[in-house]
């Protein structure tokens, strides 16, 4: 990832500068954040959800409040000077993290041969997930004007960090799932058709909260950014589509379906960078927006399908 964008992205004028931007960033955005969602994902082992939450909104809090300091009482106008608070709170939240863990004493470290093949059916649709989300700001730095890919990604980055609360409410459904998934997978497909409802509301509030505030991004972040409004007026929708593909995904994972899941996922996630990709390139900003909701489209279809498919299956096996 460091050498491709270091190859592609030119975001500072000197080549030290350009290498120690970009490392900044890399190894916030790749090794410091897994640490955070790691310390995440053991609090939810544990049932642990208050703790799970505390980490997860206190991080974005802090991410916000960094960006807030840095930009407005600092004067952080440089994408060079911003790289050092970005990778500064990371670290922070490494460290709060690793407070927050320590009464569990110190990790063993060993290779578990049978979960092997586990972590690579649920590491791959992360992997590709990540490219997915970030394959149309790389592609609109070359084929966009430097202000519309900040506009562009304000927009984008205000709809990722929304989400939390989608993922928050999938935190605190997930026990659930998993007490159904001892029964197979009809089993949560039951109870996810149930909760689907629930979660499109959420999803429909959290749309409707993003487009109220589009409006005022240029007061937020300067009338530079008025295009993002535009931007955010169209991305805001998103969550929709998100909340109703990660009832499925979550139910797959319950069921203990990680292969399958990981196949139907990462298909159709690989497909979608490339429709994402090529079609930003040819239309710019909306040829990006185009592929964006035609890929959650097939996402959600392909995780409800496979769900499906797999609960009818278990039935008739059953019957």
């Amino acid at each position: 990832t460091f050498f491709g964008l270091h190859m592609l992205v030119h975001v500072a004028a000197s080549p030290l500068s350009r290498i120690e931007t970009l490392a900044m960033f890399a190894f916030s955005n790749i090794v410091l954040a897994r640490c955070i969602m790691l310390t995440e994902s053991i609090f939810v082992a544990q049932k642990q959800i208050m703790y799970a939450n505390i980490v997860v909104t206190g991080f974005a809090v802090a991410r916000m409040l960094a960006a807030v300091f840095g930009c407005f009482v600092f004067g952080v106008n440089r994408l060079e000077t911003w790289a050092l608070w970005h990778g500064g709170i990371h670290i922070v939240g490494t460290i709060a993290c690793i407070g927050l863990l320590w009464r569990y004493g110190a990790p063993k470290w060993c290779v578990l041969r049978e979960e092997i093949w586990r972590g690579i059916h649920t590491a791959s649709p992360q992997l590709v997930s990540s490219q997915r989300q970030n394959i149309d700001r790389l592609v609109l730095t070359a084929v966009a004007s430097p202000v519309t890919v900040g506009a562009y990604g304000v927009a984008s980055n205000i709809v990722q960090y929304s989400l939390v609360t989608i993922n928050s409410f999938s935190r605190l459904f997930y026990p659930q799932l998993a007490i159904a998934g001892m029964k197979g997978a009809s089993a949560t497909f039951q109870l996810a058709a149930r909760y689907l409802v629930v979660i499109f509301g959420l999803g429909v509030m959290n749309s409707i909260a993003l487009f109220v505030i589009a409006p005022f991004l240029p007061w937020l972040f300067g009338k530079e950014f008025g295009e993002s409004i535009h931007y955010l007026t169209i991305l805001c929708w998103l969550p929709i589509l998100v909340a109703i593909h990660n009832v499925a995904y979550d139910a797959l994972g319950a069921a203990e379906r990680h292969g399958i899941r990981a196949l139907f996922y990462n298909t159709t996630g690989i497909l979608g960078i490339g429709l994402i990709g090529g079609l930003t390139f040819l239309y710019g900003v909306n040829g990006a927006f185009a592929g964006i909701f035609i890929t959650y489209v097939f996402l959600g279809i392909a995780m409800w399908l496979c769900l499906i498919v797999l609960g009818q299956r278990e039935k008739r096996l059953t019957l």
